[in-house]
């Protein structure tokens, strides 16, 4: 026969001693929510907490209007060099290294690049 979950309804003060096993876990008990560690901290020390950095992102996805011929020689270069036996090399890592080499030459023509504000 199981054990029955002593239950008190009218005295919510009373602490009730919980015994951790899965047998008396009641249906209602996933639905109860106990604080997590960071939910403690911000409770326990709002003032101290820092402000969120943004994380940078690597790499995104972004849509480019180019001419067909021109995405017709990136394919075309990133071709040639694949076929050196740079298997890893991509369209992605080509367009890094353009932008790159387009940089340089800016500098070198302007003397500095500046900042665009979004």
């Amino acid at each position: 026969m199981a054990k029955r979950k002593d239950i008190n309804i009218f005295d919510r003060s009373k602490k009730l001693k919980e015994s951790g096993r899965v047998s008396d876990m009641d249906y209602l008990d996933a639905f109860e929510q106990k604080p997590t560690d960071r939910e403690k901290e911000k409770t326990t020390s709002p003032n101290n907490a820092e402000p969120k950095k943004k994380k940078q992102k690597e790499w995104v996805r972004h849509t480019f209007i180019i001419k067909p011929e021109n995405i017709e020689e990136l394919k075309d270069i990133v071709h040639t060099v694949k076929s050196t036996g740079n298997y890893q090399y991509s369209q992605k890592k080509a367009l890094d290294d353009a932008i790159k080499l387009l940089k340089e030459a800016t500098k070198k023509k302007l003397g500095s690049i500046k900042k665009h504000d979004a």
